[in-house]
């Protein structure tokens, strides 16, 4: 890794890191080596804050992960908000009792009637 970034450097030249990567790599940090939160959050900033990487909505993912240290939501349902939010699609429709307590997630709520499957959406969002 500290080769390919002494590369980038030494040459000028950038890497490109798309949203679904910075998913999947919270994904595994958090889940296949128990890497704290916080600490996924501050190596996701100090790769931000070289020259030689970019990332899509660059400025954007970096105020939301400054956003995300003074808070314990997942981080992956807070990129999904903050995509949705620059396509102007807030509010997020989840399942997710955690999440729906964001401002930019609303709680669909299943019900089984007659055997059909039934969809609740009820708006949770602080204040």
């Amino acid at each position: 890794m500290l080769k390919i970034f002494r590369h980038l450097k030494e040459n000028d030249e950038q890497a490109f890191i798309p949203l679904l990567v910075f998913l999947e790599l919270n994904w595994v940090l958090k889940s296949r080596y128990d890497v704290e939160r916080q600490s996924i959050i501050e190596s996701f900033l100090m790769l931000l804050s070289t020259e030689f990487i970019k990332a899509e909505n660059h400025n954007e993912l970096k105020q939301m992960l400054i956003e995300a240290r003074d808070n314990n939501y997942d981080l992956s349902d807070f990129l999904i908000a903050m995509q949705c939010q620059l396509e102007n699609a807030i509010p997020v429709i989840t399942f997710d009792n955690k999440a729906s307590n964001h401002m930019a997630f609303e709680k669909i709520i299943l019900t089984n009637f007659n055997s059909k499957l039934m969809f609740n959406v009820k708006q949770t969002s602080i204040q």
